[in-house]
């Protein structure tokens, strides 16, 4: 899955793609009605995308998602902001 997500940001051509990266949490417990499947996915980019940036980021993750076919699945994807001044990054 991550490597669909890796897909769907590189095609928004808003970032370089070797400065993307990607970790999965397992949620052991969830309840979600009506689903069999949770799928979260946050995205944290440092700020300064204006929002229909960040809508084509989702929609693009989204298409990529949907070509997994994961049956009864709840999908949520959110953008989130970093300050540039208060982030911090070693090499």
């Amino acid at each position: 899955m991550l490597s669909t997500v890796r897909e769907g940001m590189i095609e928004t051509e808003l970032f370089d793609p070797q400065s993307i990266k990607l970790r999965a949490k397992e949620y052991k417990h969830v309840d979600v009605p009506n689903y069999d499947h949770f799928i979260y996915i946050q995205i944290r980019i440092l700020a300064g995308r204006n929002i229909d940036q960040k809508k084509e980021l989702t929609q693009c993750i989204k298409k990529c998602i949907d070509t997994l076919s994961i049956p009864s699945v709840s999908l949520s994807i959110e953008v989130a902001d970093m300050e540039k001044e208060s982030y911090i990054k070693t090499p």
